[in-house]
């Protein structure tokens, strides 16, 4: 690990903040779960048509 802070600085790079692992996950997750909530609207309402249909 090397500090790439600039000399005179008001924070030392011991003082930085934490990002964690998991957000990686967080934007293809939620991609999943809208996808999941289309595809549900999409078969109810197809459901729907072939009901009204008979």
């Amino acid at each position: 690990y090397h500090c790439i802070c600039p000399p005179g600085a008001k924070h030392k790079c011991t003082d930085r903040r934490d990002i964690p692992g998991s957000i990686s996950f967080v934007p293809s997750v939620a991609g999943l779960i809208i996808g999941g909530e289309v595809i549900k609207d999409l078969t109810k309402a197809a459901c729907a048509r072939a009901r009204a249909a008979e």
